[in-house]
């Protein structure tokens, strides 16, 4: 009988794996929880309908105007801003859109943090620009409606409907009748004498009659200004005037930021959609007046009349991700310390080391301030390092020297943060390995809840947590270039946060550990 030794090994591992229960759940758990933190980061189960956060600034001015008999006073500006702010996801209750009502300063701001995703201006003559559009497609329509000549060339002849008649014409023939017919002032005798003797030879080109059909068409569209009956009645209206006045919707941000790239298309395309629905509504409402002529189709085309503009916002020009996530990496760095400051107190306490320095006397206070100022210098080593290497692979640093001293001091209180937690860890941990397994489980979701590597929906969360706060320094410091006073309110968040769970670290450090034993 073959002796099966790997059956030996496999049950002895299986049963090693069970009995370290702590190991087994820190094992399934991880995954599970990344899954989770992703799922709730980046908005799994509402069905992918995020709203994206913009600012309007709308500068237009309106106008009061005469169509088709009315006279209103019109602010398209606030029309289609008003489309934006009610847009919705096909098939959701979920607004495409979060329109914040801020000063162009205040907006270019958010825009440089990242609040927002594009500022969309709309300019003051936007509105009479839309009138403009209106303007030219009543003339168009109605010169079609009175009767627009349909030109059709056959050999020199033409077959067009005018004002509801259809008529075949050769207006070659109808020159030549005129040179026949010519007669001097006392009507008696012929002035031209036409044959194909030698003489004046005059020649009609083939297309002849359909050049003059485009006259004719073009004396319509533009002559007729009055005397058009409305449904029968006697009503008198002229046809408006036609301004050249083109607008440029511009829409700004940075080219590189997905919520961009995202919000400005879906601008764009309701922009468009806009101007199209407004030419098909003039379109309609003329035809109220002047039915279609048959063979005549509306033509949604034309002159231009609004133009959007995409501008790259001064400093986000070269701002790339990797500008918006190397201060997140040296947090996510700074919070991977609370896996070895848990790891290292875990096996302090399992060799009985800690047991061996309460014989000496020392206090938790001791132990606990030593680790901390070790930790602290590591963490500013570790934040100089990863800025520099940062700065050489292509981070665009933006701040001065200032802000490097300011940021260190960050990364230090987000480096004690996490030592904090470590403590915390440690307190619960029966062996250096639960200590790593539950820190890494810990640390490593937490990183993205803090926005570390994405920004996330989850505000409430980052701005009570120390690693929070750090983040949104960082990038305001080193990313955004934004000065020092932008970022107290952050740092005396972060202090305060910061001492309130050393303590509870402390307390259940002391408590399990040098109380305990």
């Amino acid at each position: 009988m073959i002796e099966m030794k790997f059956v030996t090994i496999l049950l002895k591992g299986l049963k090693e794996t069970v009995r370290d229960k702590r190991g087994l759940a820190m094992l399934l758990l991880f995954p599970l929880v990344f899954m989770v933190v992703f799922g709730y980061a980046f908005g799994a189960g509402s069905g992918g309908n995020t709203p994206h956060d913009i600012v309007v600034l709308n500068e237009d001015e309106g106008t009061t105007r005469s169509y088709l008999g009315e006279v209103e006073r019109t602010n398209f500006g606030e029309n289609f801003t008003r489309i934006l702010t009610d847009l919705k996801y096909e098939n959701s209750s979920t607004h495409m859109f979060i329109i914040h009502n801020q000063t162009r300063e205040e907006a270019l701001d958010s825009l440089m943090k990242r609040e927002i995703g594009v500022i969309v201006t709309i300019p003051p003559h936007f509105s009479k620009s839309m009138e403009a559009l209106i303007n030219f497609t009543v003339r168009e329509e109605v010169a079609k409606g009175i009767g627009q000549s349909i030109i059709e060339s056959v050999d020199n002849r033409t077959t067009r409907s005018y004002l509801g008649e259809v008529e075949r014409t050769n207006f070659g023939e109808n020159f030549t009748r005129i040179l026949t017919d010519l007669k001097n002032a006392n009507n008696s005798t012929y002035m031209l004498i036409i044959n194909n003797q030698t003489g004046v030879l005059v020649t009609i080109p083939a297309n002849v009659s359909k050049s003059m059909g485009a006259l004719i068409n073009f004396t319509i569209g533009d002559e007729v200004v009055s005397g058009i009956g409305v449904d029968g009645g006697l009503e008198q209206m002229s046809l408006p005037v036609v301004s050249n006045i083109n607008s440029t919707v511009e829409i700004e941000g940075d080219p590189s930021y997905m919520e961009f790239g995202i919000s400005q298309s879906v601008i764009q395309a309701v922009l468009m959609r806009y101007e199209t629905e407004v030419r098909q509504r003039v379109v309609e409402d003329v035809k109220l007046y002047f039915p279609e002529q048959g063979g005549l189709e509306s033509r949604l085309g034309g002159e231009q009349f609004l133009a959007i503009s995409i501008v790259s916002v001064s400093g986000t020009e070269q701002f790339t991700a990797f500008d918006f996530q190397a201060p997140g990496i040296m947090i996510f760095a700074l919070l991977l310390l609370a896996v070895s400051s848990a790891s290292v107190l875990a096996r302090e306490s399992e060799k009985q080391t800690l047991s061996r320095l309460k014989l000496s006397l020392m206090s938790p206070f001791d132990l606990l301030l030593g680790t901390l100022i070790r930790w602290a210098i590591i963490a500013l080593a570790q934040v100089a390092i990863l800025f520099g290497t940062a700065v050489l692979i292509g981070f665009h640093w933006t701040g001065g020297f200032s802000s490097i001293i300011v940021a260190s001091l960050v990364g230090v209180i987000a480096g004690i943060a996490s030592v904090a937690l470590g403590l915390i860890l440690a307190s619960f941990a029966k062996s250096e390995s639960h200590a790593s397994n539950m820190g890494t489980l810990v640390a490593v979701p937490l990183s993205f809840l803090m926005g570390a590597f994405f920004p996330i929906e989850a505000e409430g969360l980052i701005q009570i947590m120390p690693w929070g706060q750090a983040v949104i320094a960082l990038r305001s410091l080193l990313s955004f270039g934004n000065p020092i006073s932008d970022v107290i309110v952050n740092i005396e968040y972060m202090i305060v946060q910061t001492i309130v769970l050393f303590s509870i670290g402390v307390f259940l450090f002391s408590r399990s550990r040098f109380k305990a034993e």
